[in-house]
């Protein structure tokens, strides 16, 4: 399979990059710059979530390289994984884009952020994590819970993290919000739904260690609950500390909580059910629906009211959660057969 030079906007890194974890780091971006009073300036955020998004999209190449041979042998050859252009076509841009990366975050360290030695820390270790997660020797992709560790903090805690620290904005919050962004859909959730896969190519993740039957249970009894829990913990923060916001924190509140109790209390009578195999039940399809587009519009209006010059911003925010919300939308006539029976 050979792939065109134009390929190479087809790969599977740029969507990770725009509508991956992306989604998740929303919600302290538009938190933190409301709670310090926009300290930092819109270029410079879009700076910095430009060197965020091109190290996701990095570190989905990077695996995807080192996981060539793997992916054939799971049947997952795709033009997206980059397979149809040569190792060192793809070793190329994997340097390229470490290196722009890493020049972007090296100028805001110096024309920006300044020598802040923790925010310096959290980029650097969001790098060489990615190489352990992916690269051999170590490769903790395969290493069962280690892997899962090191993944969940590649995607989430660690780019929130850098979010705080690059707006001085350290205290708990900075850690609380780092671990509730990764329970509202944490990479566990995502190794289970591919175990099969995972176990035909020989990988070793923490799902495929504990198995199909568990990982759903642990998912469906303990992941699914904490998701909930997450996410109105967010919320109730925000309504805190943010005085301004209160009105519309207090309306997605509302809207969250009725919405998520009104789907369990169906379910539990029967009215509506799911397959965990397949997907997740309906109040934590709900529930990614309403974080994309009820609890975050109320940071980004707030945001927006205050500095119309976000709105470059608020468009990629759109943008990224576009594809999502449509999802969760077309599930609709699906719910209401099963209501109708």
């Amino acid at each position: 399979m050979q792939s065109k030079f134009s390929d190479i906007f087809r790969l599977r890194a740029w969507v990770m990059a725009y509508s991956g974890p992306l989604i998740y780091w929303y919600f302290s971006l538009f938190y933190v710059s409301l709670a310090t009073g926009f300290m930092r300036d819109v270029w410079s955020i879009i700076l910095q979530l430009l060197a965020l998004m091109l190290g996701a999209a990095w570190g989905v190449l990077l695996n995807d390289y080192f996981d060539r041979d793997v992916d054939i042998a799971a049947g997952k050859s795709e033009i997206e994984r980059g397979h149809g252009f040569s190792a060192k076509q793809v070793a190329a841009l994997v340097v390229i884009l470490l290196a722009v990366t890493i020049s972007i975050q090296v100028f805001l360290t110096i024309w920006i952020v300044g020598p802040d030695l923790i925010y310096i820390a959290l980029w650097i270790l969001g790098i060489l994590s990615s190489v352990f997660y992916s690269v051999p020797p170590l490769r903790f992709k395969t290493k069962g819970f280690t892997g899962l560790l090191v993944n969940s903090a590649i995607e989430r805690p660690i780019p929130v993290l850098i979010i705080f620290s690059f707006s001085k904005y350290y205290g708990v919050e900075m850690i609380i919000f780092g671990l509730l962004t990764e329970l509202i859909w944490t990479i566990f959730k995502h190794q289970r739904l591919d175990v099969k896969g995972d176990s035909i190519a020989k990988i070793k993740t923490a799902a495929v260690i504990l198995g199909e039957k568990t990982s759903i249970k642990i998912v469906d009894l303990i992941i699914n609950p904490l998701s909930v829990i997450s996410a109105i913990t967010l919320l109730i923060i925000a309504w805190i500390k943010l005085e301004d916001a209160r009105v519309f924190i207090s309306i997605s509140l509302f809207l969250t909580v009725a919405g998520i109790i009104t789907l369990l209390v169906m379910e539990r009578k029967g009215i509506l059910s799911s397959d965990p195999y397949i997907l997740d039940p309906p109040y934590i399809v709900f529930l990614q629906f309403s974080y994309m587009a009820i609890i975050l519009p109320s940071l980004a209006i707030p945001v927006l009211l205050k500095q119309p010059i976000f709105m470059p911003i608020i468009i990629l925010y759109i943008f990224s959660v576009y594809k999502h919300v449509k999802y969760s939308i077309s599930l609709i006539p699906g719910v209401v057969r099963r209501v109708l029976g």
